[in-house]
């Protein structure tokens, strides 16, 4: 069996309050969060993939499948998501990919491989960790990874764009210090994956949502 390849999300080099240096890697560009800004470490959400939510569906070729996913820190035990080209009845995981071509969108109309919050976050974003993210299948049939936030649901902006190519085990990606993703947004992740006869994609267990955390006088 082929051992699964790690996916970067970022790298941190320091964190210290009032004195400040977080460097991330998002694909080519450097990111470096200055002293005196608010520390990206309060978790306020975090999500349970591993038994793939509440759906059956195993086939990577439809569009619009609805799931509840176990969460903590949300208004009820279980948040609505919704994904395309994606098999979410894996007890060890979900995953998104397939045999279909998938390019990143920034509409809600064209089917590709992803998945996406059907609610919005009521605290601006600043880090994410995505847990257990590993290729399956062809390795080299998945090009990139996707992060995007809507405030409508409906037109999306992309925030991050990683190579997968990439191999590390870091998994926290820092978005930005002032909010990237603001408040009120919609959250999506997805990939690029070239057209093939075999089903390939990215892996992940969990996600772990992080908010800003000010700086103490």
């Amino acid at each position: 069996m082929k051992a699964k390849k790690q996916l970067t999300m970022a790298f941190i080099s320091t964190i210290l309050c009032g004195s400040i240096l977080i460097a991330s890697k998002i694909g080519s560009v450097n990111q470096i969060i200055p002293a005196n800004a608010e520390t990206p470490s309060s978790v306020f959400m975090t999500f349970n993939f591993l038994d793939g939510g509440s759906s059956a569906n195993s086939a990577y070729a439809n569009k619009d499948l609805s799931t509840n996913v176990t969460t903590t820190g949300y208004s009820s035990a279980t948040s609505p998501w919704e994904a395309d080209y994606a098999n979410l009845s894996l007890t060890n995981g979900t995953r998104i990919g397939g045999k279909l071509e998938s390019r990143v969108q920034t509409d809600d109309a064209t089917a590709w491989a992803n998945i996406k919050t059907k609610f919005a976050f009521e605290r601006p974003i600043d880090a994410l960790t995505l847990s257990g993210a590993a290729t399956f299948g062809t390795a080299s049939n998945v090009e990139h990874f996707y992060v995007q936030y809507s405030s409508s649901g409906t037109a999306w902006t992309t925030v991050v764009d990683i190579d997968a190519g990439l191999e590390a085990t870091a998994k926290t990606l820092f978005v930005n210090t002032q909010g990237l993703i603001p408040e009120g947004s919609y959250l999506r992740f997805g990939i690029a994956i070239k057209a093939s006869g075999t089903n390939s994609g990215i892996a992940f267990t969990g996600l772990t949502v992080h908010d800003y955390a000010l700086c103490s006088e």
